[in-house]
This record gives structure tokens, C-alpha cells and sequence, in this order.
């Protein structure tokens, strides 16, 4: 969906809608200008809102381990889920499921920037100064999330990405596709330039030895420290886990930079996709969907069941240094895997989306879309009162297989959650937390 983007197209106008159901209103600075309004119903593009309610089926069948089991077996499965079923269960997530989804919802976080700059645009509005507002609302309620619930918040992240943005919102095409693939080639390059030096200036074996000694120690401290987590989130009460969890947030958030610089170039091709009008009128653009569609399956599925072997031979490696050559080719696999597989799966709904009985089959995803930020967060909260002592204890309890079942079910309750709240407020209860915030004052909540 990101081809062709030779030069700067003109900015199509489109209905205002945003990541999490939302836009932004500003305060007029031209005699013409009108201030914004609440986003209407009808105003609404109705894809949108299903592709981000279907993304939120992805985003928390891929979260579920994190709420079920310690921070170190998120990324060690095997050190916690060892049957043969959950090591199946697990080369399914990580080969269709794991970071696809959430590259969907990191795009259409970018073409919702885009629709509001339009839209601020339209009508001689302050862009900036409102939609900084709006990001740092957005992270304070990232804050919040990680701080009294679970470590894995992607709001901060989001927050901070959309600083960067903002820069790029008067950029050519061709600029924001160079920054897009310079973005993604670059922690390739580094490793490759890293085992280049190697080559040339290797380790002594005192050294590698030296190295293997205390990749083993810090393996065996991680192990304690899990099974010292593993017995607080199983029994503690909320103080307890709250302790537990600050030493978690150090550990993820020390790794943000990273995680920022990794999906700025994903809400990029959002903004280039928004300025070639596909989402806007996917009719027009079937011949270019369908050509996602192919290209995204080939590439994407190979791309992914290589990367998830790869990852299967390596996981179980002592780690004693810097990836290795097998490791950065995972690495590879993975940067380029995820967004053309994410790519194959967006194109598959809005071409599914154009035939009237499959619009009628995916419109009740839309309210899920509509009230994205609560349901996310609403995610975290009803599986971690499950999971954590203070409430089910079944921290560390349940194989994968269970949790998959336990998503889908979490995920279907949403549906028809979702659209009894909708029949009775404007937005949802988050949405309405993060416009008041925006605007600095109460939003008017009921319908």
C-alpha cells in the first residue's frame, strides 16, 4: 500500500477520524474559520474504525502472555509455556500475530495525524499547539497505564512518536518514503557494520569466554528474579505488585528510544497511504489493494515462518555479546516481515470491506474502533485482575492455548460492550478522559 510515492500528492480531504475514534479541535485564527465540532456518525470513514477494532483482536491475543505470565517469559516463552502445544501455540503468534496487528494500529495512528492536519488545514485552525496538547494528554494516560496496571503500554510510545511527526506534516512524499526506509534499514546497517568490525578486530578467546561466564550469570539472575515475580503476582495484593512492577517499567522503558525510532516509520506510511487517497475511496484504488494483497502474503507469510525458525534455532542460544550473523537475519526478516504481512491482512479487510455482505459482517467491529483507547485499556485491566493476586491468582497458571481462547473471548464480550455504550454517549469513557484533556475542559458526554 506504501508504493509509488514519487513526489508530493495533493492532500485529499476526507472525513476527520483519528487512532481511538478521536479528533482534534482548535480554536479558529482566520475570519473563515469554524471551530470544530464532535465527529458525527456520518462523518466517519467506517473502514477505518473496523480495520482499528480488528487490530485490537491482534493487539491482545499477542498481550495476553504479558498479563499471564513475568515480563522475562514475554520474550523467553519457553522458559515458562514448555509443552509441545504451547511451543505450537507460540510459532502461531509469533509467526502471524505477534507485532502485526499493532503495525496496523501504529498506521493508522499516522493516517489519523494526517486526517487532522487536513482537517486543521480546512479551516485555518492551530494544528500544533492543540494536537501537542492532545499527545501529551495521550502519554500522561500511557503514564498511568503502565504505572498502575501492566508494564506493556504502547501509548507513551505513541505519544513521543507523535512529537516527531509533526515535522514531517508539510514533507514530500518522496522525503517521508526515504526517512520511512533509512528508518527501517538502519538497525540492520549498524549490525552488519558491527560483524564487519568483528571481522576484522575479533574478541580474544579470553574475552569470548569472559563473556559467556556472565551472559550464564545474568541468565540464572533473570530466572530467580521470575520466579521471585512469578510468587509476587500469584499471592501479592496491589502494593506488592505495584513495587514489583516499578523495577518491570525501568526495564521496558530504558529500551524507548528504540521502540520509538522503530515505529515512527510505521505511522509514516500511514501519512503517505492518507496523501494516495486509499482509505478515502478504496474503490478506486481495488487494482492497488489487490496487488497488497498478493505481494503482503508472499512476502509477509514466507518472511514471518522464516523469522519464527530462526528465532526458534536462537532462542535457545546463551546470548554473550551482540547479535550474531543468524540473529541479525531474524532481525531482518522480522523489520520487513511484519509490516508487508500487517500490509497483507489491512488489504484483505477493505477489499472484503467493498462487497455490501461483507460490510455487514465487519461493521460491528467499528464500535470496537470507535472506542479503541477503552477497550485497550480496558483489556489490560479485566485480564490482569484475572491473572494478578489481588484478584484470579492465575499468574503463571494457564498454557497458551487457554489464552488464546481467553482473547478471543475477552475480545468478543467487547462487540456488543461497545456498542450498548455507544447507543448511550458520544464516545467512550477513555476517549472522553483524553478530548477533555485536549480541550482543557468537560466534554459533553451523553448523546
Amino acid at each position: 500500500m506504501a508504493d509509488g510515492y514519487a513526489g508530493a500528492s495533493p492532500v485529499r480531504k476526507a472525513s476527520p477520524v483519528v487512532l481511538i475514534g478521536e479528533t482534534v479541535a482548535a480554536d479558529a485564527t482566520a475570519e473563515a474559520s469554524r471551530p470544530w465540532e464532535p465527529t458525527q456518525p456520518a462523518e466517519r470513514i467506517d473502514i477505518i474504525d473496523v480495520l482499528r477494532g480488528l487490530a485490537l483482536f491482534g493487539i491482545i491475543a499477542a498481550n495476553m502472555r504479558g498479563f499471564a505470565g513475568p515480563l522475562y517469559a514475554y520474550f523467553r516463552p519457553e522458559v515458562m509455556w514448555d509443552t509441545r502445544l504451547d511451543f505450537w501455540v507460540q510459532a502461531f503468534v509469533d509467526t502471524f500475530i505477534q507485532g502485526k496487528f499493532i503495525v496496523i494500529f501504529a498506521f493508522l495512528f499516522g493516517v489519523g495525524f494526517a486526517l487532522q492536519f487536513s482537517r486543521a488545514e480546512e479551516r485555518h485552525a492551530r494544528f500544533v499547539q492543540v494536537y501537542r496538547r492532545r499527545l501529551l494528554a495521550l502519554i500522561l494516560i500511557g503514564g498511568l497505564h503502565q504505572l498502575l496496571f501492566w508494564w506493556g503500554d504502547v501509548l507513551v510510545t505513541y505519544g513521543l512518536g507523535g512529537f516527531l511527526m509533526i515535522w514531517f506534516r508539510k514533507r514530500k512524499n518522496k522525503t517521508i518514503l526515504i526517512w520511512v526506509l533509512s528508518l527501517m534499514f538502519a538497525p540492520f546497517a549498524g549490525g552488519l557494520g558491527y560483524l564487519a568490525f568483528r571481522h576484522f578486530r575479533p574478541l580474544s578467546p579470553q574475552k569470548v569466554e569472559a563473556n559467556k561466564i556472565k551472559a550464564e550469570d545474568a541468565r540464572q539472575k533473570s530466572l530467580e528474579e521470575m520466579r521471585t515475580t512469578v510468587k509476587v503476582y500469584q499471592t501479592g495484593r496491589y502494593a506488592a505488585i505495584y513495587k514489583e512492577r516499578l523495577g518491570e517499567l525501568w526495564h521496558e522503558n530504558r529500551s524507548q528510544p528504540f521502540t520509538v525510532a522503530m515505529t515512527l516509520p510505521v505511522f509514516m506510511l500511514g501519512l503517505l497511504v492518507y496523501h494516495r487517497g486509499i482509505l478515502q475511496n478504496p474503490e478506486a484504488h481495488r487494482t492497488a489493494l489487490k496487488k497488497a494483497l498478493i505481494v503482503g502474503a508472499v512476502v509477509g507469510i514466507s518472511a514471518n515462518v522464516a523469522s519464527t525458525y530462526v528465532m526458534h534455532l536462537t532462542g535457545g542460544q546463551m546470548q554473550s555479546g551482540p547479535p550474531g550473523g543468524l540473529q541479525l537475519f531474524g532481525f531482518f526478516l522480522f523489520i520487513f516481515g511484519r509490516p508487508a504481512l500487517s500490509m497483507c491482512y489491512a488489504s484483505a479487510v477493505v477489499l472484503l470491506f467493498l462487497d455490501a455482505r461483507w460490510r455487514s459482517r465487519l461493521k460491528p467491529f467499528s464500535v470496537i474502533g470507535r472506542t479503541a483507547l477503552s477497550n485497550y485499556l480496558f483489556q489490560t485491566i479485566f485480564c490482569t485482575t484475572i491473572f494478578f493476586g489481588y484478584g484470579g491468582g492465575l499468574f503463571a497458571k494457564v498454557h497458551l492455548a487457554w489464552l488464546m481462547v481467553l482473547s478471543l473471548t475477552v475480545y468478543v464480550l467487547e462487540v456488543p460492550l461497545s456498542r450498548w455504550w455507544l447507543a448511550h454517549y458520544r464516545f467512550g469513557p477513555a476517549e472522553w478522559v483524553w478530548r477533555s484533556l485536549t480541550y482543557g475542559r468537560l466534554q459533553p458526554m451523553k448523546i
